[in-house]
């Protein structure tokens, strides 16, 4: 398969050609759902998506996502997709460390989209709502979906249409924020419908008919900090309306930056994480198989 065929099974009428082109035009993505709502702005995108460029916590969780999606990345003409990729650091990661596999991410909202397109314009990027398996069946030997289905109120819906868009055998990586009981300011403002549990996470990959092949937490070692910061915020700030928790999460926002003691923390924690499985976390992470 190549980027033209794998262009005309997920959008029809668009073709491929380093970049998209629909109704005679180059277009950033292709819009394969119905129009979506203005929650998700251009500012609310380029605050979150600037941190998480450099944030040790995303670093790691597109670390480990890279190193579980190998068997699938690594076969030749292996197809993938990244489902939320919005800004696109987790494609750009895959495009690095497997230049011959063929990339693509979709986004429900436009915003990340459009910045993507504009870094790396010849990448193929859909606009769909993923709870209604927008690229047909048995397509991609590996997806991976990180930070997406606490936006989503059907995530049970999502994770079966990611199911079929895999190929038999082929590989989800999927990431969710944990403690239900954390939920604050910043989950608000960003539109979160929960926050998981371990177990649900898991629970939810088998009713949609996944196998578990390893899940775990990450964050383990920041884990009394962020808990700490959670409650505070809850304790704060939680009568605040909507706008003012929107300004000062985007404060917080903006004071993150790399940290090398962070990122050392992050890689000791990746290496003995191979042996040991985390009770608690900031996020929990599963490797799942489509069953053959």
């Amino acid at each position: 398969m190549d980027y033209a065929s794998l262009v005309s099974k997920i959008a029809p009428g668009t073709s491929y050609d380093d970049g998209l082109t629909s109704g005679g035009r180059k277009v950033p993505y292709a819009a394969i759902s119905d129009s979506v709502d203005g929650n998700w702005s251009d500012e609310m995108a380029e605050s979150l998506e600037d941190a998480s460029k450099h944030h040790f916590i995303d670093i790691y969780n597109r670390r480990i996502t890279l190193d579980y999606l190998r068997p699938g990345l690594q076969k030749e003409n292996a197809s993938y997709m990244d489902v939320g990729c919005s800004s696109g650091y987790m494609i750009e990661d895959v495009m690095s460390a497997y230049p011959g596999a063929l990339v693509c991410g979709c986004d429900y909202f436009p915003a990340g989209l459009k910045q993507f397109h504009k870094r790396v314009p010849g990448i193929p990027l859909f606009q769909a709502d993923i709870t209604r398996a927008p690229a047909g069946e048995s397509l991609f030997d590996a997806i991976s979906c990180l930070n997406v289905l606490e936006h989503i109120q059907d995530d049970s819906a999502a994770l079966r249409s990611m199911h079929a868009m895999l190929k038999p055998g082929g590989l989800l990586a999927l990431t969710v924020p944990l403690g239900p009981g954390l939920y604050d300011m910043f989950d608000e403002i960003h539109y979160h419908v929960r926050r998981y549990t371990l177990g649900e996470m898991r629970e939810k990959l088998q009713a949609a008919g996944f196998e578990i092949r390893f899940s775990n937490a990450l964050g383990v070692m920041i884990y009394p900090a962020f808990y700490l910061t959670k409650k505070l915020n809850r304790l704060r700030y939680g009568k605040l309306s909507f706008a003012e928790k929107q300004k000062k999460s985007f404060r917080q926002i903006e004071t993150t930056k790399r940290s090398s003691l962070m990122d050392s923390l992050c890689s000791l924690e990746y290496r003995l994480g191979a042996k040991l499985r985390y009770p608690f976390g900031v996020r929990g992470f599963a490797l799942a198989v489509k069953p053959s």
